[in-house]
């Protein structure tokens, strides 16, 4: 089966402006100016005039089985929909667990990751919650990134009053491991952060990347929830990290795209940012005693 799109403008992810993509199966076998279907086999062609053509899009922050809970087990969110990544232009998805790590659990994000792999999507997942220490399918964070494919990292909460609030040793031990475990797999091995609120929320980091752990092994998010916090990740980011943006919520911006131009205005690396959805994760907001009052979800 062959597909034609027609007269889109491509993103390759260059912008290569006005071309033609022929697909056969799911391989792209041709792109250029004006090609011809194929006249011997079955070819479906699509008019794409007005449209941007991309690749598949990736998410490395979505709630595949749901999050919430924050105001009780009603307020548990859904979990994703396959036809709801795919309709969001995703082909490549990493799960997370959110606050509840006790109702939701790692197992859950794997069978729902396989699950997702059988129809056609590339899923990957992190370990862990919010809190330390960090929940795990093995018993082990290591073993969980040498002996569990779809698992690339660690989730864990900093400087958020919904986490565990680990010692920077407790922090150092999971961060070896995430490298350790990373190294003997062939993965890159990450600690992927949410971000919260608190202050300085990088410095526990900044002391355990001037013990010796290189900084790439560090994936903060939710980076844009407050100036301070934006102004704190731009620094790490300069410096050689990796940051990402939350598009569906947690912004102090007026829109996301705001904070995108102003990292890459304060000269950070475009390859060093990345924008993630939070998709199905909840959106809570506590008064100044504490008290959650409102909740939505993520999209």
């Amino acid at each position: 089966m062959f597909t034609l799109i027609k007269n889109g403008y491509l993103y390759a992810p260059e912008a290569l402006g006005k071309k033609d993509v022929l697909i056969a199966g799911n391989k792209i076998v041709a792109i250029g100016k004006d090609l011809s279907a194929p006249t011997l086999v079955e070819c479906e062609t699509i008019d794409a005039t007005g449209k941007i053509v991309t690749p598949g899009l990736i998410d490395q922050h979505v709630h595949l089985t749901g999050g919430g809970g924050e105001g009780g087990l009603s307020t548990r969110t859904p979990s994703v929909k396959f036809s709801s990544l795919i309709q969001a232009g995703l082909t490549t998805v990493v799960g997370v667990l959110g606050t509840d790590g006790t109702t939701r659990s790692p197992r859950d994000l794997y069978a729902k990751a396989m699950g997702l792999r059988d129809e056609g999507i590339t899923t990957y997942f992190h370990t862990g919650s919010y809190q330390v220490p960090t929940v795990t399918i093995t018993g082990s964070i290591r073993d969980d990134l040498i002996f569990v494919n779809p698992i690339v990292g660690v989730k864990m909460a900093i400087a958020d009053h919904r986490g565990s609030f680990p010692t920077t040793d407790e922090l150092m031990r999971v961060i070896s491991d995430v490298r350790m475990g990373g190294m003997l797999a062939g993965k890159k091995g990450i600690l992927h952060m949410h971000m919260g609120d608190l202050p300085n929320p990088l410095e526990q980091i900044e002391e355990i990347i001037a013990r010796g752990i290189p900084r790439h092994h560090f994936s903060p998010t939710h980076v844009a929830r407050n100036k301070t916090l934006f102004a704190d990740a731009i620094n790490f980011a300069r410096a050689g990290a990796h940051i990402d943006i939350t598009s569906g919520g947690s912004c102090a911006f007026g829109e996301p795209s705001e904070a995108v131009i102003a990292a890459l205005e304060s000269g950070v690396d475009p390859k060093h940012l990345t924008v993630s959805s939070d998709g199905n994760g909840s959106l809570p907001k506590f008064d100044e005693g504490g008290n959650m009052v409102a909740i939505t979800a993520a999209r």
